[in-house]
């Protein structure tokens, strides 16, 4: 089974709300863009194609990079690492509809797409790693990636921004 429907630990999500959200003017996320059912970060979250919104509590859509993030505030996005680049232009649009979003990525300056988003985003240089949940019935492992969290919003001016450590913040 692959990683990229490992989820981002509580622990995490609670820092993004506590440190980095209000710098942006908002206190939580009103929408995980790329969820599964068991694994939302928000009350509302768009799930991956192939789910059936009725049976989806919470659910308001399918297909994050087609569905439009507007009216839900704050949005939080861990798309798998093979599809960063499809994920922050998507952020990048929703921005121009006055959206802030939060795109975990893994940590690479030497990518295209990192190249290509870089002065449209804040980003967070996230310590320590962040060790994801695998799904059900997967044993666990530590993450051999360093992560980035892109904060794409107008409010957001390209800099690049060094946290304190989010474990030892919770």
């Amino acid at each position: 089974m692959g990683f990229q429907n490992w989820a981002t630990p509580p622990a995490f999500i609670a820092w993004c709300e506590r440190e980095v959200l209000p710098v942006y003017g908002f206190v939580e996320f009103g929408l995980d863009a790329c969820a599964e059912p068991t694994n939302a970060k928000a009350s509302r979250f768009l799930a991956p194609v192939g789910h059936d919104l009725a049976l989806c509590l919470g659910c308001v859509g399918i297909d994050g990079l087609s569905a439009s993030w507007v009216n839900y505030g704050a949005v939080w996005c861990n798309p798998g690492f093979s599809a960063c680049a499809a994920w922050l232009a998507k952020a990048v649009k929703e921005r121009e509809q006055g959206v802030t979003s939060l795109v975990l990525t893994h940590a690479t300056h030497t990518s295209a797409w990192y190249h290509q988003h870089k002065g449209l985003a804040d980003r967070w240089l996230i310590t320590p790693r962040i060790n994801f949940l695998p799904p059900e019935g997967v044993t666990p492992s530590s993450n051999n990636r360093d992560s980035l969290l892109w904060v794409i919003s107008k409010k957001a001016n390209g800099r690049i921004i060094e946290p304190t450590n989010w474990r030892k913040a919770a």
